[in-house]
């Protein structure tokens, strides 16, 4: 939860910051909403020694509702800032016929196991249009982007992640 608060401290700021701008500018909110349906998502930590398996076909993953969040000000008549706020993580779970070597972790075979797929993404955006038509809008800027990521495997004696950050 703390890396939220900071995401929305910081848009707090810079939409105040640039409020204070008086040239044109103009706030907008973008909210998308879903259901994601994982398909393919075969999993080895680590990739030379742990043990090749399915979240999606060997253990049950059920459709999960996300949503993201964008929000952003054009300041001036060119300049854009926005930032973006996507969180997802999807559960499976069920047991393998064989044991599973996950990140170091050995969980026998036939263990009720949980699975945890977590990829949240978290972007700061800023660009200059050069380009201005209603039709279409084109301009140079730059990105940046904080993954935090993890695949974890939870059972009722265990437990093993793996993060990326």
């Amino acid at each position: 939860m703390g890396k939220h608060l900071i995401f929305f401290k910081a848009l707090l700021i810079v939409l105040i910051i640039y409020g204070l701008t008086e040239v044109r500018s103009q706030v907008f909110l973008d909210v998308e909403s879903g259901v994601v349906f994982l398909g393919y998502n075969d999993v080895r930590i680590p990739g030379d020694q742990g043990t090749l398996f399915s979240l999606t076909e060997e253990l049950d993953a059920s459709p999960k509702v996300f949503y993201r969040v964008r929000a952003g000000y054009t300041f001036g008549t060119r300049h854009n800032l926005s930032v973006l706020y996507a969180p997802l993580e999807v559960k499976s779970d069920g047991s393998l016929t064989l044991d599973l070597a996950f990140e170091g972790v050995i969980f026998p075979a036939n263990t009720p196991l949980e699975g945890t797929y977590k990829f949240n993404s978290y972007r700061l955006t800023y660009r200059y249009d050069i380009v201005e038509r209603p039709e279409f809008e084109f301009g140079p800027g730059f990105t940046a982007k904080i993954r935090d990521a993890k695949v974890a495997i939870y059972s009722a004696d265990d437990e093993s992640i793996k993060t990326y950050v």
